[in-house]
């Protein structure tokens, strides 16, 4: 059974159309990865699976409730692509801050917080304003601050982008240990090939439509390409 099950939702901005009628499941503890360049509506289905664009048509529900309770009830883990950070506050207030909201208890907090930090090499930096972050150092704190409360939906917008190959490594062995371990369901929007190669899902989008929902796998065999970007082309 499905645990996230995305029926026909479409948006428009200013009458023109920006996702069209898109529809797919996912199933739990599984890692799906939304394909496509820059335009196709990757970040947008990632911002609508999250609740923060009002649907205009169609529903999307987790576990056969509306997907919105999950984030009520703090099960779900956003990390967007911007945005969310306080240049003012270093990573450990950060951390902190969020933990606050969650609710963690105080002792769950100091360990979650240099656990996560450590995973995306920021322990060290743990006292340093985020204003002079480097952007793969906003990055990975965002990803940590998704991660704290261990939800058991975690959506993440390019959570890899620009990250040195030995952190991205380690990044996704965590990711997907969390998916294969906990049963967390992970969505990704990315726009590396690599990154889509490693799991089975992939959702395809072109312009804002769903050209391709499937494994890795049947993508190859259905356009007897050998490379993400190729298919992709060639379904395009």
């Amino acid at each position: 059974m499905a645990y996230i099950d995305v029926n026909n939702i479409s948006l428009k901005k200013r009458s023109r159309p920006i996702l069209h009628h898109i529809s797919f499941s996912i199933h739990k503890g599984t890692i799906t990865c939304i394909y496509g360049p820059s335009g196709s509506g990757k970040s947008l289905l990632l911002n609508t699976l999250a609740g923060y664009c009002p649907l205009q048509e169609g529903t999307i529900s987790c576990n056969d409730q509306p997907i919105e309770k999950l984030y009520l009830i703090q099960k779900m883990g956003f990390m967007p692509q911007t945005g969310g950070l306080y240049p003012f506050l270093n990573a450990k207030e950060h951390m902190t801050y969020y933990s606050r909201l969650y609710q963690l208890p105080h002792k769950t907090t100091q360990v979650r917080i240099k656990e996560l930090l450590s995973l995306v090499e920021l322990w060290g930096h743990s006292h340093t304003l985020v204003s002079q972050y480097t952007n793969d150092m906003k990055r990975s704190l965002s990803l940590a601050i998704s991660l704290l409360h261990r939800p058991s939906l975690l959506l993440l917008d390019e959570p890899t982008y620009g990250i040195n190959p030995v952190l991205n490594k380690r990044i996704w062995n965590y990711l997907k240990d969390l998916a294969s371990s906990f049963g967390t369901t992970i969505v990704m929007a990315t726009s590396l090939e690599e990154e889509v190669r490693m799991n089975s899902h992939v959702l395809l989008l072109q312009k804002g439509s769903l050209i391709y929902d499937g494994t890795v796998p049947d993508l190859f065999n259905l356009t007897h390409q050998t490379t993400i970007n190729d298919a992709y082309t060639h379904l395009s």
